[in-house]
C-alpha cells in the first residue's frame, strides 16, 4: 500500500492556500476578495500553472488559462466566456 502525506494549509479567510502531497503535487492558490481562485501555481512544474478571471458582478468565470490541451507546444490554451478558445 502506498501512503502519501497530504498538507493543505488554510489562509486567514478559511480558504485553501495550497496542497502538497509528498513531492508528487505542490500547488499554491491565490484567491480574490470573494474567495474565487485567481491562480493555481504549480511549484513543481510551473508550466502546469493556471489562471482564472471573473466578471465583477456575481463572480461568473470569464476566462481560464492553463496547460490543458495546448494547440501548440508551450502555448497554454485560454478559454473565454464567449466560448472561443485562443492559444
Amino acid at each position: 500500500m502506498l501512503a502519501i502525506g497530504v498538507s493543505a494549509p488554510i489562509d486567514s479567510g478559511y480558504q485553501p492556500a495550497g496542497i502538497t502531497t509528498g513531492g508528487l503535487l505542490d500547488w499554491s492558490y491565490t484567491t480574490d476578495a470573494a474567495g474565487n481562485p485567481t491562480a493555481i501555481a504549480d511549484l513543481l512544474d510551473p508550466a502546469q500553472s493556471r489562471g482564472f478571471a471573473y466578471q465583477p458582478y456575481r463572480d461568473f468565470l470569464t476566462c481560464a488559462a492553463g496547460p490543458w490541451s495546448p494547440p501548440v507546444a508551450g502555448q497554454p490554451l485560454q478559454w473565454t466566456y464567449t466560448g472561443s478558445a485562443t492559444g
